[in-house]
């Protein structure tokens, strides 16, 4: 069901926390405590991905906002050839 995804996870070596200055930031830290992360790590990926806001938001209209805008034009499509109001029968405030 759904097809073969032949993903491939990547080697953990290649995420360094060299070079990320926040996290650079937390190691020191923690190291001026006696104290180390060994899962810091794993923080790393979400500071090397970044591409900028651009990106991001071409991204979100592809994946949201033309779905919905399409579901939002077909429904009032329908409310205007049916004539359906939601419950407001008349022009009268509250």
């Amino acid at each position: 069901m759904g097809g073969e995804v032949n993903y491939k996870i990547p080697d953990y070596k290649i995420y360094k926390v060299d070079g990320v200055k926040p996290l650079e930031w937390t190691r020191n830290e923690l190291a001026k405590k006696g104290l180390k992360d060994p899962w810091l790590r794993n923080e790393v990926w979400r500071y090397q991905q970044w591409q900028g806001w651009m990106p991001t938001i071409f991204k979100v209209f592809k994946k949201g906002f033309m779905p919905g805008l399409a579901l939002t034009l077909i429904t009032i499509g329908i409310d205007k050839a049916t004539g359906f109001t939601a419950g407001h029968h008349d022009e009268e405030h509250h």
